[in-house]
């Protein structure tokens, strides 16, 4: 009999112990000759308020050599190229770093999304990102009034396509602020939709003793016994309402999957807990206004991250970021997010606040994940979709031409190093308060249908077609005041927009 060989050895980064993946040319013959299980992760990070124009936050439009007919309108694609100069990489105002961290490797991973589109003024607006358009202060009543919906998350985390068994999974989804919503009993999407709250209040040495500490042992929460109770109760009372069975089934699920949480033991070797706690930097009484102190509690969070993703005890990270990024010491909501598109002082501290961001927090975090080698010749980049999404589009809280920017190919599913532009250039809604115009696209439904897509997620699992392709299945269509003319007469979104919104987004299938 061979000796067992451990699922991981140990890497030194950023101060906290990385695993490295399972070698399969160490495995015996018969073994590798077995296609390997899929290891896809996501990661959503989320930025607050504050837009960014068009012409600082994307590569420039000649960047975009190719188009084709999609929707009714084109839509234009091209190669990322960095201009390297004086030791910096730029793709954009915004998206730019030191030559050696974005490095051409990492550019030719790299993709970017303009003129993805939420259908209606939203204003301030949490689970939106993700598909719960209905968790805003300003969306119109009918999308408020017809329900909150599960965030894309939480479809993966819950889908048999994704985890399957769920074996050595610790958190099905590492959930970092007000993002992510589910049902009370998200494995059979029964009962209301709640608010998830975060996987860890706390530091990331909460997190990692969270993900990876030892299993106590002990009795099943759920014994023979109480599952006898619960039986008898459930059926045999007929005084208990249909509401209060749904509340104790759903109380029943949550101490099963707790059982199955304290019985997993991580299939990888221990890491060494992080020596440095985030708390060094959030509790100083500075933090507010210390973009360093910010960067660096978020990189202390993104080795956790990074250690859980490469030994599977998640493949799914929600994480929103609420820190400014910024010195300023005043009301950044009012004083810098509302004033960007009239003052130029305003707009170049977002400005900056967006580009520190990219450059410590997210470029970080997908330097962190091509550092892992999965030992089959793939990094575990290559196996995640990492995605800054932001609350606004280029006009603060407004989500027209919301950018996303994007590392990783989920394992193949994605064609990376490229720049796609969905906006229909026919459709200019006039031009905003910093004088830039605005341009309807493609729906936002449509992303979170492809990002589904891409990790496995069977349409049928997720899809409402007698409503509308796409997800979520809100349909509508509200022309904003500030449209212009040109759009008063018809709807913003033409049947051909709605009708694509179940498709993969063009271009991006590799």
């Amino acid at each position: 009999m061979s000796t067992p060989i451990s699922r991981r050895t140990m890497l030194r980064l950023g101060g906290t112990g990385l695993v490295l993946p399972f070698l399969p040319s160490l495995l015996p013959s018969t073994a590798r000759a077995q296609s390997a299980p899929s290891h896809k992760c996501f990661v959503m990070l989320r930025t607050e308020h504050g837009g960014i124009l068009q012409r600082d936050m994307f590569p420039a439009d000649a960047t975009l050599t190719e188009s084709l007919s999609y929707a009714g309108h084109p839509v234009r694609r091209g190669t990322l190229s960095a201009t390297v100069a004086g030791g910096e990489a730029r793709l954009s105002a915004v998206l730019r770093a030191p030559s050696s961290e974005l490095t051409a490797s990492m550019v030719s991973k790299l993709w970017v999304l303009n003129g993805l589109d939420i259908p209606f003024y939203i204003g301030h607006h949490r689970g939106g990102t993700l598909g719960n358009f209905s968790a805003s202060d300003q969306a119109p009543d009918e999308v408020k009034q017809d329900g909150i919906r599960q965030t894309i998350d939480q479809i993966m985390a819950w889908s048999p396509s994704f985890y399957g068994n769920a074996a050595g999974v610790r958190e099905r989804a590492i959930i970092q602020g007000a993002l992510s919503y589910a049902h009370s009993d998200p494995r059979l999407r029964q009962g209301p939709v709640e608010r998830v709250g975060d996987t860890v209040n706390g530091s990331n040495q909460h997190l990692f003793d969270r993900l990876f500490g030892d299993v106590t042992g002990g009795q099943p929460l759920i014994s023979g016994a109480v599952l006898e109770n619960y039986r008898r109760l459930r059926n045999g009372n007929r005084r208990l309402s249909s509401a209060d069975r749904r509340r104790l089934d759903d109380h029943m699920e949550r101490l099963a999957e707790l059982d199955r949480k304290l019985s997993t033991v991580a299939r990888c070797q221990t890491p060494t807990r992080p020596t440095t706690s985030t708390g060094q930097y959030t509790q100083q009484p500075t933090y507010g206004r210390d973009p360093e102190s910010q960067s660096l509690s978020h990189q202390l969070w993104n080795d956790v991250y990074t250690l859980a993703l490469s030994c599977g005890v998640s493949r799914i990270v929600v994480a929103g970021a609420t820190e400014t990024f910024s010195t300023y010491a005043g009301d950044w909501h009012q004083e810098i997010a509302h004033q960007a598109a009239s003052s130029e002082p305003a707009y170049s501290t977002l400005l900056a606040a967006h580009h520190l961001f990219f450059r410590r927090v997210f470029l970080d975090l997908a330097s962190k994940l091509e550092a892992v080698d999965m030992g089959d010749g793939t990094r575990l980049l290559d196996h995640t979709l990492l995605a800054w999404g932001q609350e606004s589009g280029n006009y603060t809280h407004d989500h027209t031409s919301a950018p996303i920017v994007a590392f990783g190919g989920a394992e193949g599913f994605f064609r990376t190093g490229q720049y796609c532009d969905y906006r229909n250039l026919a459709k200019k809604t006039g031009m905003g308060p910093a004088g830039e115009p605005r341009w309807f696209g493609l729906l936002w439904h449509q992303w979170l249908g492809t990002v589904l897509q891409s990790m496995g997620i069977p349409r049928s699992d997720w899809e409402n077609t007698s409503r509308c392709p796409g997800y979520p299945d809100y349909k509508y269509d509200d022309v904003p005041d500030w449209a212009g003319p040109e759009n008063s007469t018809g709807p913003v979104y033409p049947g051909s927009v709605w009708n694509a919104a179940g498709e993969v987004l063009p271009f991006l299938r590799a």
